[in-house]
C-alpha cells in the first residue's frame, strides 16, 4: 500500500516546495458505516473528539518557529512563512470554507484573494538545495507512519528540522500524525452526511440567508467558486481586503453561523459514527490528551522572547 506523506515543504529561504500530500475532505469520506441506534456516545468522548478537530493556529505557528530555528542552526535562512490553518471552532466534518465573522471582517477571503508569488524557476537541483532538503526533511525513506482504520497509511519525515519541530510541539511525529488525521479517519468510516435530513435543512437555511444578503449560490462550495471568480489572487499579502470582498465574506460567515452548518455537521458525524467512536474510545481520549499537552507546549514556545 502506498504511503501518503503528510509534510509541509519549505525550500531555501523559506519558500515552500510542492510534493507534500495533504488530504482535503469536504463534508465526509467516501465509504460508509451503518448507524446502530442503540449505541450512545459518551459525552466526554464526544467532547474529546470535537476538541481534536479544533486546530488552534498556535500549534502550526509554534511548529514553524522550532523548525525555522533548527534551519538557522544548520546555516540556512528560514522564515516562518507557510500558511497557518486553524480556528477556534470544531470542524469534525472537515467542511472547507468555514469562516468566523470577525476573521471575515478583517481578512475577507484571504485564502483565495492573497496572491502568492511563484518562486523563480530553476533548471536543476543545486548542492545547496539538496543540503537544504536534507536539513529540512531528513534523508528520503526515513519516515514514520500510521495506519487509519480504513487501511490508509500516512507518513511523515522522522528526521530533519521539520520532524524536530513536530517532536518539540507534539511529543513525536506519530502523535502529530494522529492529531491531524483522526478526524479524517472517522469521516471515512461514516461516509457522506450531506443527505441527512438535518444537514439538508441546514444547507437550505444557509442558501436562504445568502439569497437575502444578495448572493445567489447553490451551497458553500459554490460560494467559494464565486469568491474565486471575484477575488482570486487580487491582492498582495500586506494589502487589506476591499469593501466588496469583506461584505461577501461577512455575509458568508453570518449565514454559516445562522444555519449552524458546523454544529449540525459535527452532530451528524457523531450520530452516524457512534459505533466507530465507541470502538475507538480509548484512542480518541488518548489523542485528545496529547493535543492538550501539545497546545500547552506550543503556547510556551510562542511566549519565548
Amino acid at each position: 500500500m502506498s504511503v501518503r506523506r503528510s509534510a509541509q515543504r519549505w525550500g531555501p529561504g523559506g519558500r515552500r516546495i510542492a510534493g507534500a500530500v495533504i488530504v482535503a475532505v469536504i463534508w465526509a469520506g467516501t465509504s460508509g458505516c451503518g448507524r446502530d441506534e442503540n449505541v450512545v456516545v459518551d459525552p466526554a468522548t464526544e467532547a474529546a473528539l470535537l476538541s481534536i478537530s479544533t486546530i488552534p493556529s498556535e500549534l502550526a505557528q509554534a511548529e514553524q518557529r522550532v523548525t525555522a530555528d533548527c534551519l538557522r542552526d544548520h546555516g540556512f535562512s528560514a522564515v516562518e512563512s507557510f500558511e497557518v490553518p486553524g480556528g477556534d471552532s470544531a470542524n469534525l466534518a472537515g467542511i472547507v470554507g468555514l469562516r468566523d465573522v470577525e476573521v471575515a471582517r478583517t481578512e475577507g477571503y484571504a485564502e483565495i484573494a492573497v496572491r502568492h508569488d511563484a518562486a523563480p524557476a530553476t533548471t536543476g537541483e543545486s548542492p545547496t538545495d539538496s543540503a537544504y532538503e536534507t536539513a529540512f526533511a531528513g534523508r528520503p525513506g526515513h519516515d514514520v507512519t500510521i495506519e487509519l482504520s480504513g487501511g490508509t497509511t500516512i507518513g511523515a519525515a522522522d528526521e530533519g528540522c521539520l520532524a524536530e519541530g513536530r517532536k518539540k510541539i507534539y511529543g513525536s511525529v506519530k502523535t502529530y500524525l494522529w492529531i491531524t488525521n483522526i478526524s479524517q479517519d472517522i469521516r471515512t468510516a461514516v461516509g457522506d452526511i450531506r443527505t441527512s435530513p438535518r444537514m439538508m435543512a441546514a444547507n437550505v437555511s444557509y442558501l436562504t440567508c445568502m439569497t437575502h444578503k444578495g448572493v445567489s449560490t447553490t451551497g458553500l462550495s459554490n460560494t467559494l467558486d464565486i469568491a474565486r471568480e471575484k477575488f482570486a489572487s487580487s491582492r498582495a499579502a500586506h494589502e487589506p481586503p476591499g469593501a466588496e470582498e469583506i461584505s461577501m465574506a461577512i455575509a458568508d460567515a453570518e449565514c454559516q453561523q445562522s444555519a449552524e452548518l458546523a454544529k449540525v455537521a459535527n452532530e451528524a458525524i457523531v450520530h452516524q459514527g457512534a459505533q466507530w467512536i465507541q470502538d475507538h474510545e480509548k484512542q480518541i481520549l488518548d489523542i485528545a490528551a496529547a493535543r492538550k499537552e501539545a497546545l500547552a507546549r506550543a503556547k510556551s514556545t510562542l511566549n519565548r522572547t
